[in-house]
């Protein structure tokens, strides 16, 4: 069985190259700063008097810095 490289260049990515990224940046970040960050989700959502969902945020608090993920208000 052949397997396919992709050709060089900027392409859309699949998950797993998002997760890629991700590692690959957290592995970059832990080894700069001595592993001295400590990754926390803060997740949070703000709801109405009926209950639903008006607004909320999606984030990380690491190494003392927020990376919001995503954010509807």
């Amino acid at each position: 069985m052949t397997r396919t490289v992709p050709a060089a260049g900027i392409q859309p990515a699949s998950a797993e190259d998002t997760r890629a990224v991700f590692a690959g940046l957290l592995a970059f970040n832990q080894a700069a700063s001595g592993d001295a960050l400590d990754d926390r989700p803060v997740n949070r959502v703000i709801r109405d008097a009926a209950g639903r969902v008006v607004a909320g945020i999606a984030a990380d608090v690491c190494g003392g810095w927020l990376m919001v993920h995503a954010l509807w208000v």
